[in-house]
């Protein structure tokens, strides 16, 4: 990562400090900010989500009690997920949105077992390459290549492999149960990404140990680690994530709605960041979530996590990723 100093300026910053401060939602969608931690079908609002299907799609709670209750919301919208023209309207519609809100760096996860929604696998990555297309140069789309950890080792054999060789992908990200860890199985193909140049990321620490997240850090090697809040239970943790020099690619509203944080006001961020670590602030999966970006922030600052200031910096170093 470019080093960014919390001294450091860009053109926006002022824009971006006065627009928190006046509580202005508007003017922080005018001003570039990066979203790293996005699964791309469930980007969009689910007000437009809704709509496609006529108003037949189950609103999602207001509060989950981890992983496994967000995935027995997600068994209720699987119906409507169910052809490709359903999947390639959530999926233009996560970009639409992102660019909405000012985004200007959007990695994305694209996940591998959507081939099974075309006949030909190429069908998949040129529809990828189309939404990069259709956005730039105003929107940098960097896919990842979401692969989930309940996936089994024939299906990874099945659907990775070929996402790996495509080329379309600038990413790869280990996402779902965090209590399903086969890190030997990830390893080989995390391996083959590395070897592809790809930005190594994985899902941990939202709800697991520390020692999970230094065992996923011995074994896979991120670069970034989505979430991984849970860093802060653990001086040594904390002190492996300094030495090399990973990410935290964070979601609070996430966060709270799935139990990981009671409240807002107790989330771990400030302290993270006070310890130097590189943050940043995103969205999850806004359409169960209901959070942009741009809200993200202005909800931080409204709790009174982080300065207007602090928050333009993160927001910078997302921009620098």
């Amino acid at each position: 990562m470019t080093e960014i100093r919390f001294s450091d300026r860009d053109e926006h910053s002022e824009d971006f400090v006065k627009a928190l401060k006046e509580g202005d939602p508007e003017k922080l969608k005018e001003i570039p900010k990066s979203d790293l931690h996005n699964h791309a079908p469930l980007g969009l609002r689910y007000a437009d989500f809704n709509s496609h299907h006529e108003g037949l799609v189950p609103p999602p709670p207001d509060y989950m009690q981890g992983i496994e209750a967000m995935a027995d919301y997600l068994e209720e919208i699987v119906p409507f997920m169910q052809e490709r023209n359903d999947l390639e309207y959530m999926l233009r519609g996560c970009v639409q949105t992102a660019f909405d809100d000012g985004v200007t760096v959007l990695e994305a996860s694209f996940d591998c077992t959507f081939l099974r929604f075309y006949d030909k696998n190429e069908d998949y990555f040129a529809f990828i390459e189309d939404l990069q297309d259709e956005f730039a140069p105003e929107l940098e789309l960097r896919p990842d290549l979401g692969v989930a950890r309940i996936l089994s080792p024939q299906e990874w054999e099945k659907y990775v492999p070929p996402c790996l060789e495509s080329g379309v992908f600038q990413g790869i990200d280990l996402y779902d149960q965090e209590s399903v860890n086969d890190l030997d199985l990830y390893r080989q193909y995390y391996d083959r990404a590395r070897s592809r140049d790809l930005k190594i990321k994985a899902h941990v620490g939202e709800f697991c140990s520390p020692e999970q997240i230094e065992e996923t850090i011995e074994a896979l090697e991120p670069e970034a680690i989505q979430h991984g809040i849970r860093a802060v239970d653990s001086e040594n943790t904390l002190k492996m994530i300094e030495e090399r020099d990973i990410t935290l690619n964070i979601c609070p509203t996430s966060n709270v709605r799935l139990g990981a944080v009671e409240r807002l006001e107790d989330h771990p961020l400030p302290d993270l960041y006070d310890r130097d670590i590189a943050v940043t602030v995103n969205t999850d999966d806004l359409l169960i979530f209901d959070s942009t970006a741009s809200g993200e922030y202005l909800k931080l600052f409204r709790h009174g996590l982080l300065s207007a200031e602090e928050l333009d910096h993160i927001r910078r170093i997302g921009l620098a990723e």
